[in-house]
């Protein structure tokens, strides 16, 4: 992930010892009135620090490597979370083709809680390009395929563990693209509640 370039912390807050050691973390530190401050977030309580990044460069495709793809995932939490999950279960990269939410948004980085700095994030890629993938394909949906619990998924290592099946592809219901027909039989991840 990027590394701080600058803190920016709300002036009444900036008698807290807490803040100012955070602070320090990065070589530069302005301090904002409170309402200036709070004009900087979305959040109706913002915390009372934040740090200015740099978008890190995007990385290489690591072809034969476990690979979440996100294909026109538009909800900001969503992607969030499934990138908290990818990170949790060792998967180095997620791959997000055109048409998804930008990974480095501000509601994806929150949603994220910091999963997005042990990740390899790259972000406005064609369909064409997971032709560059050695690994296995699986295509999950809401509407078709076997349920994912007992979907027939290829094994895959991730990260030195034992061999697990997680599906490395995601894509929305009802989209479709060239890339699909090397996808091993959808599987489905029906919704909280819908059993199906």
């Amino acid at each position: 992930g990027g590394a701080a370039v600058q803190a920016v912390v709300d002036e009444a807050a900036w008698v807290r010892p807490e803040l100012r050691e955070l602070a320090a973390w990065a070589p530069r530190v302005a301090l904002v009135p409170t309402a200036l401050f709070k004009a900087f977030s979305g959040l109706e309580s913002p915390a009372a620090i934040g740090f200015v990044i740099e978008t890190p460069a995007a990385p290489a495709l690591l072809p034969q490597a476990a690979a979440v793809v996100l294909d026109r995932v538009q909800d900001p939490g969503n992607v969030g979370s499934i990138l908290r999950t990818a990170a949790a279960f060792g998967v180095p990269q997620v791959l997000a083709l055109k048409g998804t939410v930008a990974l480095w948004s501000p509601k994806v980085l929150r949603a994220g809680m910091g999963a997005h700095f042990g990740l390899r994030l790259l972000e406005g890629l064609e369909p064409e390009a997971l032709a560059a993938l050695q690994t296995p394909l699986v295509a999950t949906s809401s509407h078709a395929g076997a349920l994912l619990p007992t979907a027939p998924l290829p094994a895959l290592r991730v990260s030195g563990l034992p061999p697990l099946r997680f599906p490395p592809r995601f894509r929305r219901s009802g989209q479709s693209f060239p890339p699909l027909a090397p996808c091993h039989p959808p599987a489905s991840a029906p919704p909280p509640g819908n059993p199906r």
